[in-house]
């Protein structure tokens, strides 16, 4: 892939993942991520492995776990730790 477009793709996940925070769906895959962004699977692999060195499922639990200090870090927040985990997208407690 040409250089340019990468790093359109890039922005463009950055956007996904930080404007529509598409990791909070439970359901979330790779599949789904490369669906959204018009790429295939591997592309969409690569472009992650390339820019943010981890592979899809660390990717996502970065942002996951952004998502849940934000809400722990949050005074006014009155959620509970398993009402954050449900609502961070974290699939078990550890």
């Amino acid at each position: 892939m040409l250089e340019s477009f990468t790093l359109e793709m890039k922005q463009q996940l950055e956007s996904l993942m930080e404007t529509e925070k598409v990791y909070l769906d439970h359901t979330l895959a790779l599949n789904t991520l490369a669906d959204l962004l018009y790429l295939s699977k591997h592309h969409t692999s690569q472009i992650i492995n390339k820019y943010f060195q981890s592979n899809f499922f660390e990717f996502i639990n970065n942002y996951s776990k952004k998502e849940a200090i934000a809400l722990i870090s949050d005074t006014a927040n009155n959620m509970n730790i398993n009402e954050i985990i449900d609502a961070t997208a974290f699939n078990n407690y550890s």
